[in-house]
């Protein structure tokens, strides 16, 4: 017989089940290194992207040899290319992973993928998921 405090919490784990599996994005990129990624092949600058994201310059150099390191690009040419190949950049194909925390690229894209503007202001701006 199991005792009834360890019963109750055996019960709790097994109607919750294991914990869901983090978004998996192509070469192991964090949401927010394909967030920056599908940026990049929109063709913003390290100053655009930082304002666009609201973080420093210097996180976003972070964030892109970060990534470059993880696709194997040796620069933002190649990670374009990269970005294209595997459906992060604006205008390709379907991704077959989530889209990003905050939907980055172009209005069309983020509409199909179910995203609006995070504010009516700022409908070139960033992108929440709907």
């Amino acid at each position: 017989m199991i005792d009834p405090a360890v019963q109750h919490h055996l019960v709790e784990a097994i109607a919750v089940g294991p914990p869901a599996a983090a978004p998996r994005f192509p070469g192991g990129l964090t949401p927010r290194e394909a967030e920056i990624l599908a940026l990049i092949a929109e063709g913003l600058s390290n100053a655009e992207i930082a304002g666009r994201m609201v973080v420093t310059e210097a996180t976003v150099k972070s964030h892109i040899n970060h990534l470059l390191g993880k696709i194997g690009a040796r620069d933002r040419t190649q990670a374009v290319g990269y970005a294209y190949q595997r459906g992060i950049a604006p205008g390709s194909a379907t991704p077959s992973w989530p889209a990003p925390l905050g939907c980055a690229g172009g209005q069309g894209r983020m509409v199909a993928l179910g995203c609006r503007p995070w504010s009516a202001g700022h409908a070139r701006g960033r992108y929440v998921v709907a």
